[in-house]
């Protein structure tokens, strides 16, 4: 029976025990070996409470005593294993009672340890969850991100029982700013490793023995036990901190309660996150609300005027500038169609802008506006179109009044006015002072030429060549005032035209030879070959800036030599900037000279005028003209040692160009019939004189309509004319009238046509080319020029290809060139003559008596011979008839010019008799010669 009741008991899982009156063990099941670790022999015999009361063995036996006596019957209390471990036991006890006696009791006892663990973690997850609902109120209410962290911390730590909350606050480079919680004020300033390491990784961090942890070896924190987490505060990738707990009370589902930490953890930096988005948003709603004080305050005070309207054009704002200016009251325009303030004569083309406005941004335009009162107001409006996803929306437009500049633009157009006609008064007498200044000395000079071609004694040749020379010279000094004038007015432009850069200089250089030679000076020119061949530029006014330095540079020098060099500057693809010295040997100029000589009416030394001469303008009037193009001027002298003048002239580069004009023959021009317009009868004489001697036909008319009177008739005889020569200057019809009259006449509207004028108006010659003119030259003509403009056109074929009219400064691009050999034994006189050969552009090669010439002749083709007929070794006469003996096998023909200084009768037949085609007197005078080698070269 007894073995039935232990096996009985020992069925029961949970603890049996039974004690004696005593309290000691008498029965200790299998399940009370489990529970306690005792085994059955262990336990029995020994006081229960002493066995596994443990440190509460005082109060077990209390309780013993109270069950024994029937006081106490279940209760659950805290008994201990063999090892130590406390455990949670339920006690159900009674006492055991035989016949009135004790013999003692029996307890059973439940192990409900799990069952109270679950309690109290569901106790701490609902305070965990007590802190979240806490933590998330805090966020709604608090923004102040200090006190809501510190809060935070304080619920932390209240509700889940951590001895240490700990939150730092960092900035954008993760540093650390600010440290908050709750705990050990030590612990809590401190930038621990676990925390560098979660900022460092951007990850929590989670450790679940602060003392086995390599993290925490040096930390301070590690002195305490347990677990320990770090967390980021972040959101949207954003870090504002971390917030570390540790030193738990109470350990239970640590994967439980770090999830609900982490939790509250992320609702920490959304918070953050918010309370900086909402700062910031708070910063620019107060930036915006400053702007727009500040836009309020701008509109109110602008001057200008400002409405917007709305899309359908009714008025939404108007600045207070608008309403004053339109005279309405503030407010009174709003609610309005702009209309309102339209004039009737203005409205459709205010509405046609209006309605543009809606598919333009921008538009600005002037109108006039109506006020209040009726008045109008010029004004110039800005508008801005308004779109709001992609649709037409209103308007905003500033508004200027204008009334003030239309005052002033009427007081400007009408000061223009007064300028312009001042100018044009000032211009028209420059023009006339030209003209009545040029058209007398055209006639002393032209009169002279033809003095001179009559028959002469030698001294009355002698008088008509120095008053030539007078008159020549007194043109040049009037020239230099009428320029000076000119420049003075700025009345002086540029005629650019396309010419050859080495042959212009050479020749410009060579005019100045005869004079440079007179007093046995080298006159030097350098143009490097580098250069382009032809430029763009204004050749009369570098004529006259080269020729005003090299006449100085001879004038002032004594021995040595004067050299004129160029060199490139710059260069880009449209233009090339040339440097010019002209460098002389002369006397020098003094240093603090050397700035004043450009100014009019100065020379170095006032001494120097009386013995060289010279008006002090030529420097004054270079300078000026250098200026025009583009260009700078200065000086470096030494006294006693010579000067050096250098300026550079912009000039553009040329296109390649289509054609080449090859001048005609003086034969070519033979016959031609050619109609000559000048008011002035003594510019007819000598332009009749001139074109009879060579042979053309001339014919006079005195005025615009005669002219076309004889134009007409000779149309009528089927005798159309090939050359119109007209002057510019004539009463009744000038001579741009003339010419349109001209080309309204289909059969003459392609005949060149030739303008002399004196007056050189500015824009002249632009209108000239306008209008077709083939040339364009200004009085007194050189008969040379004249005939060389009148070849050039009849070897263009057809005058409409020349691009430009052509000028005195352009011939030498339009002049035959020929290569002659030239037979001069005396070196002046050859130095006289390849001057003036040279100035027509003419490659001259020198020998000194006749069998050169043979020997010449066998080395190299010449166009023409000019011999001198009295030479040494063998005389021009046996040198022409031992060629005109070789020309019989040859079949050819050389054209040789006969020089004498004989001016007798016979001389011609004698030279003529010797087989020479035309003879020419000495001295040489340049007309004279120079018509003398076309007539025998034409003859050929």
């Amino acid at each position: 029976m007894e073995l039935h009741l232990q096996t009985l008991i020992d069925s029961i899982k949970d603890a049996v025990i039974a004690v004696d009156s005593e309290g000691k063990v008498i029965i200790w099941n299998q399940g009370a070996e489990r529970m306690f670790g005792y085994k059955r022999k262990e336990a029995v015999g020994h006081q229960i409470d002493t066995l596994i009361g443990g440190p509460e063995e005082k109060e077990a036996k209390r309780i013993t005593r109270a069950i024994l006596n029937r006081r106490v019957s279940n209760l659950i209390a805290t008994r201990y294993r063999k090892d130590g471990k406390p455990l949670a036991v339920s006690i159900s006890a009674s006492p055991v009672v035989y016949k009135n006696f004790l013999i003692g009791g029996v307890a059973v006892y439940k192990d409900i340890s799990e069952l109270i663990q679950k309690d109290k973690l569901l106790a701490h997850t609902n305070k965990l969850l007590r802190a979240i609902s806490d933590i998330n109120q805090m966020i709604i209410q608090i923004k102040n991100p200090v006190e809501l962290l510190n809060q935070a911390a304080r619920s932390l730590k209240e509700n889940g029982r951590y001895q240490l909350v700990q939150i730092v606050l960092v900035d954008e480079k993760l540093r650390p700013v600010q440290f908050l919680g709750q705990g050990n004020k030590k612990l809590l300033n401190q930038f621990s490793p676990c925390l560098k390491k979660t900022l460092k990784n951007r990850r929590s961090l989670f450790i679940p023995d602060i003392k086995k942890s390599l993290v925490c070896q040096k930390c301070a924190k590690k002195e305490s036990a347990g677990w320990a987490a770090t967390f980021l505060l972040e959101h949207n990738k954003e870090i504002f901190g971390t917030m570390h707990l540790g030193q738990a009370e109470d350990i239970f589902d640590q994967a439980s309660e770090i999830k609900l930490l982490e939790e509250i953890a992320g609702d920490l930096g959304f918070a953050l996150y918010s309370i900086k988005k909402e700062k910031e948003k708070q910063k620019v709603e107060a930036e915006l609300k400053n702007l727009q004080q500040f836009q309020e305050k701008i509109l109110t005070t602008l001057a200008e005027g400002v409405v917007v309207e709305e899309a359908r054009g009714y008025i939404t704002y108007v600045n207070p500038a608008l309403e004053k200016m339109l005279g309405y009251a503030p407010g009174e325009l709003l609610g309005k169609h702009w209309s309102v303030f339209i004039p009737e004569d203005q409205l459709e083309r205010v509405s046609r802008k209006s309605k543009r406005r809606e598919s333009r941004t921008r538009e600005q335009y002037e109108t006039r506006l109506r006020a209040k009162d009726g008045r109008l107001i010029p004004v110039l409006i800005h508008a801005h179109s308004m779109f709001e996803r992609g649709k037409f929306s209103g308007v905003v437009s500033v508004i200027t009044d204008i009334s003030h500049l239309k005052k002033i633009q009427e007081e400007l157009r009408l000061s223009r006015e007064e300028a312009l006609a001042a100018s044009k008064a000032k211009s028209e007498f420059l023009a006339n002072m030209s003209h009545e200044i040029r058209t007398p000395m055209n006639g002393i000079i032209g009169m002279i030429e033809l003095a001179l071609q009559t028959d002469l004694t030698e001294e009355q040749r002698q008088f008509l060549t120095a008053a030539r020379a007078s008159a020549e010279s007194l043109l040049t000094i009037l020239n230099d005032i009428l320029d000076f004038s000119k420049i003075e007015a700025r009345m002086i432009e540029l005629v650019p035209a396309q010419f050859n850069l080495h042959d212009s200089i050479t020749e410009i250089v060579s005019t100045l030879a005869l004079p440079a030679h007179q007093k046995g000076l080298e006159l030097l020119c350098h143009v490097p070959p580098s250069l382009p061949e032809s430029v763009i530029g204004d050749t009369s006014r570098l004529r006259q800036v080269i020729l005003n330095l090299v006449s100085n540079a001879i004038k002032f020098t004594e021995k040595g030599e004067v050299v004129v060099e160029v060199q490139e500057e710059s260069r880009t693809e449209k233009d090339i900037t040339l440097h010019f010295k002209v460098r002389d040997t002369g006397i020098g100029i003094p240093k603090e000279k050397l700035e004043s000589i450009f100014q009019p009416f100065v020379q170095a030394d006032a001494s120097l005028s009386r013995k060289y001469g010279g008006t002090g303008l030529g420097l004054a009037i270079t300078s000026q003209l250098v200026n025009l193009m583009g260009g700078r001027i200065w000086a470096e002298s030494q006294v006693g040692k010579g000067s050096t003048f250098h300026f550079t002239v912009r000039f553009g580069l040329p296109l390649p160009r289509r054609f080449r004009t090859t001048p005609a023959t003086l034969a070519a021009v033979h016959g031609l019939k050619v109609l000559v317009v000048d008011d002035n009868p003594t510019n007819r004489i000598i332009l009749k004189e001139m074109l009879q001697s060579w042979r053309m036909k001339p014919e006079q008319a005195a005025s615009g309509p005669e002219a076309l009177q004889l134009i007409n008739s000779s149309l009528g005889r089927k005798e159309k004319y090939n050359l119109f020569v007209f002057d510019l200057s004539m009463p009744e019809m000038d001579g741009f009238t003339l010419i349109k009259k001209v080309k309204e006449i289909e059969e003459v509207r392609e005949t060149p046509i030739i303008i002399l004028t004196s007056a050189d108006r500015i824009n002249d010659f632009h209108l000239a080319r306008e209008l077709g003119a083939s040339a364009y030259l200004v009085k007194p003509v050189r008969p040379s020029d004249l005939l060389d403009a009148i070849m050039a056109i009849k070897g263009s074929a057809v005058a409409q290809q020349l691009e430009a009219p052509i000028t005195e400064q352009t011939l030498p691009e339009f002049r035959r060139k020929y290569n002659i050999l030239l037979a001069e034994d005396n070196p002046i006189n050859q130095k006289v003559a390849i001057h003036l050969l040279q100035k027509k552009g003419h490659r001259v090669t020198v020998v000194e008596n006749g069998q050169q010439v043979l020997e010449k002749l066998g080395q190299e083709k010449f166009d023409l011979v000019l011999m001198d007929v009295q030479m040494p070794v063998m005389d021009g006469f046996e040198a022409t008839r031992i060629i005109r003996q070789q020309e019989k096998t040859t079949k050819e023909h050389l054209p040789i010019v006969a020089m004498t200084a004989h001016a007798m009768k016979g001389d011609r037949e004698k030279c003529l008799e010797a087989g020479m085609d035309d003879y020419v007197s000495k001295p040489l005078y340049p007309e004279e010669l120079y018509k003398v080698i076309e007539r025998a070269i034409a003859r050929k």
